[in-house]
């Protein structure tokens, strides 16, 4: 009972927004969870910059989930566990962002999301 959400009270919009986000999990599911999926940046309050880390040991690539809440900052910092290397690709899964290539630095992963309330799904790779 209570919390429930029927598609049938959802919005048009909101619908369409539920849809994609359900058919990114459906499509990548076995992939992350095939990985340990640990906690990365600040304990989800409302309006902090949160999300998840899938990776498997030894290997360089793995996915990256980060929501940006109604922080008001539209740039954050994020330690990565296993980051080896210098320098990390990303490839946003959940949107038609452009590839990223950026440097790490003692595995810490600068992220900007301009919009409130927004998150990105990546696929990375440690180079």
């Amino acid at each position: 009972m209570g919390g429930e959400v029927h598609a049938s009270s959802l919005s048009k919009e909101a619908l369409e927004r539920y849809s994609r986000v359900i058919a990114l999990h459906k499509k990548y599911r076995d992939a992350i969870f095939f990985g340990h999926i640990l906690p990365i940046g600040m304990r989800p309050d409302g309006y902090s910059w949160t999300g998840f880390q899938s990776f498997v040991p030894g290997e360089k690539e793995g996915f990256i989930i980060v929501y940006r809440e109604y922080s008001p900052e539209d740039n954050y910092t994020f330690k990565l566990f296993g980051a080896q290397g210098s320098r990390i690709t990303l490839n946003s899964l959940s949107d038609d962002s452009p590839q990223e290539n950026k440097e790490l630095k003692d595995g810490f992963l600068a992220v900007h999301l301009p919009d409130q309330n927004s998150f990105r799904l990546y696929k990375y790779n440690i180079d």
